[in-house]
This record gives structure tokens, C-alpha cells and sequence, in this order.
């Protein structure tokens, strides 16, 4: 929107191992924008991307759900977390994962993306139409 975005092809934050202030919004930013602008894909129409929209900011959500209670939910945060560290970790390599596990063990390694797949069997969820067929 700044047209300023030429300027910044390289990797997010090189010198410290936090991003700044500003980057750190910056990039909460950019993800917020993108989540908010995949509702219109994702809708049947644009009164129903306006109702998802109605329904995301409510009041309710400021309100803790029941959801948080269940043990599976607080098992995928703890996960997010995980890769979200391992991938900021990672960030100047080509594959984030193989950084932090290029001086473990063969076996640790192989167990790992062993329990990795096993996660995403895990918490696959349910089989969704694909997003453009729509379209």
C-alpha cells in the first residue's frame, strides 16, 4: 500500500534474534490482512463473507471459549508455538526444520519426523473441497 515494498526482499530481521517492535507489528500486520482477505475466497458469496465477518468480531469474542478447555486444542497451541519458534530459528535457511535438527542424532532426527507425521495424522481434521473450485 506504502509502495515501499521493494525495499524489503531480504529476510525479516538479521541482526537480532527478536524482530523490532515495529517489525513485530508489522508482521502481525501482514497476517491479520491476509487471514482477514482469505474470507472473501473461502465464502459462497460476499453477504456470506460479510456475515463471517459479523460473526469474527462480535462481542463474543472477547470471551474466553470452552474450546481452550479441551486437551487436543491446548496440544496444537503448544505445536503452533513450537514451529512458530522453529521456523523464526530457521528463517535465514532454505528448510527451517533442518536447522534445528542438523546436529542431532540420526536416530533423534528420524524419530522426530516420525512423531511429526504422526501429529499431522493426528489432527488432520476433516476432508474440505478445494478452495478455487468454487470459482
Amino acid at each position: 500500500l506504502m509502495k515501499k515494498n521493494r525495499s524489503y526482499l531480504d529476510t525479516v530481521q538479521t541482526r537480532w534474534l527478536f524482530p523490532s517492535l515495529k517489525e513485530g507489528f508489522l508482521i502481525l500486520f501482514t497476517y491479520a490482512l491476509t487471514t482477514l482477505a482469505w474470507v472473501f475466497f473461502r465464502a459462497d458469496s460476499v453477504s456470506d463473507a460479510f456475515l463471517y465477518f459479523d460473526g469474527m468480531f462480535a462481542s463474543s469474542m472477547f470471551s474466553i471459549p470452552e474450546l481452550f478447555q479441551q486437551t487436543k486444542v491446548k496440544l496444537v497451541l503448544i505445536f503452533i508455538a513450537a514451529f512458530m519458534l522453529m521456523e523464526w530459528i530457521g528463517k535465514n535457511e532454505e528448510f527451517a526444520i533442518e536447522r534445528t535438527t542438523q546436529n542431532w542424532s540420526m536416530p533423534l532426527r528420524y524419530a522426530f519426523y516420525y512423531v511429526l507425521a504422526m501429529i499431522i495424522f493426528l489432527f488432520k481434521g476433516s476432508q474440505q473441497e478445494f478452495i478455487y473450485f468454487q470459482f
